[in-house]
């Protein structure tokens, strides 16, 4: 799955997202879910409504 299939899908068992990591205490918590579970991604820069946050591309800069 690549980054986009997996911006559009919903989370799940091993797909989280967060929309940054000014609170680490959340963060850590589903990492440490991950670990003792199947696994799993943490996106940081998205909502869960789907917004994404993050720097804009300059392309040739």
């Amino acid at each position: 799955m690549n980054i986009s299939e997996m911006l559009s899908s919903p989370e799940g068992k091993t797909l989280e997202f967060n929309r940054d990591i000014s609170s680490p205490k959340p963060i850590l918590k589903t990492l440490v879910a991950f670990a003792n579970t199947a696994g799993g991604i943490l996106i940081i820069g998205r909502e869960r409504d789907g917004t994404v946050y993050g720097v804009p591309v300059t392309v040739g800069k």
